[in-house]
């Protein structure tokens, strides 16, 4: 248990810290010299990445999101398995073995793997859900619009319960493709089967769907951190906001416990279920030893000044700040949720 919880806490950080707020940066970047001020509007900025440069980033993105959500759903599920049978074995040598193991994504079926893992998975976040997209939700305005609707709150709760029902259905396809290298629509079969035969398996994510209900409503409302949070200004929040320092480590303690539910969820996955997995857990190629610690002992003075010098001058642009004018203020631009967004009633309400 104490290798899945370095490797969960080492995977989040370098999430979280450095892949997040990078990506964040390179978005930013995107969105002001690639596509220009002109973006005004959601339908806008969708609009703009119907061009050559915004295909182009939306594959590479969608690559990145999907190497890193099933790179950990790999390395995860392999090291419960060493907790089950008692194994050890240490999670780094295992992690380079696990990259050997992402060559099953290469499929014609890659858009419904994109669809499960990083869309269908967090949307519920019951069983084991990446670090690098913990959890999704419809946006608001959507849910909000489809309320004022007649009969809205209905198909609104008819839409998450099919939701739960593809979830639940298909809860064992990371289990099967992972320990068993099946085919996603043979894990998808599997994985029907299993939850048709297991009633108690129901009840089993229901029971975790209310108390993570429970924590995230009445004990943890509006303290958690979301994926935006973990921007390129992640730090200067960290060092100037004792509010923002709380909440970090309160998400630091709630992933802690979420991820042992996660383990536990495998766990029982594993009980349920006798397997002798065919999955990698050594790596099988010789690593490329790069000798960099040779180049850099010949010139230990040049590498020191220059990472010395760019050490000072990004700490000064990135602690700077320009005081502020006035104290930060809280917008509803789109109005008030009693009305329909961005009306004049809807103003009107909020003001």
């Amino acid at each position: 248990m104490k290798e899945i919880l370095k490797f969960e806490l080492f995977y989040k950080l370098l999430m979280n810290a450095i892949l997040l707020p990078c990506l964040s940066l390179l978005t930013g970047w995107f969105l002001r010299y690639v596509i220009g001020d002109t973006v005004l509007y959601n339908f806008d900025m969708v609009y703009s990445l119907f061009s050559i440069p915004g295909i182009l980033l939306v594959l590479a993105y969608v690559l990145i999101v999907i190497l890193c959500v099933y790179f950990e759903y790999i390395v995860v599920y392999k090291l419960v398995y060493c907790f089950k049978t008692r194994q050890t074995i240490d999670w780094k040598n295992l992690s380079l073995s696990s990259l050997q193991d992402l060559s099953v994504l290469k499929t014609k079926y890659f858009p419904l793997l994109f669809l499960y893992y990083v869309l269908l998975n967090p949307l519920w976040h019951l069983g084991f859900v990446s670090s690098f997209l913990p959890r999704i939700s419809i946006p608001a305005f959507i849910i909000n619009e489809a309320l004022k609707m007649n009969y809205g709150s209905y198909l609104i709760f008819i839409v998450y319960i099919l939701l739960f029902m593809v979830y639940a259905f298909l809860w064992y396809v990371p289990f099967y493709m992972i320990y068993t290298k099946a085919p996603f629509f043979q894990a998808c079969k599997q994985s029907i089967h299993k939850m048709l035969q297991i009633k108690k398996l129901w009840l089993f994510l229901i029971g975790i769907f209310l108390m993570y209900y429970v924590l995230e409503t009445f004990i943890f409302p509006e303290l958690l951190l979301t994926t935006s949070d973990f921007n390129f200004y992640f730090l200067r929040y960290f060092l100037f906001s004792s509010y923002f320092r709380f909440c970090t480590l309160l998400f630091v303690g709630y992933s802690i416990l979420w991820t042992i539910l996660e383990v536990f969820a495998i766990y029982t996955q594993l009980k349920q279920e006798e397997v002798d997995p065919v999955c990698l857990f050594s790596q099988t190629e010789k690593p490329l030893k790069m000798k960099w610690h040779k180049k850099v002992a010949h010139h230990k003075i040049i590498y020191s000044t220059i990472f010395l010098c760019a050490t000072i001058v990004f700490v000064v642009m990135y602690f700077h700040q320009w005081p502020l004018v006035h104290p930060p203020y809280s917008i509803g631009h789109r109005g008030d949720i009693t009305q329909v967004e961005n009306s004049l009633e809807g103003i009107l309400a909020a003001d």
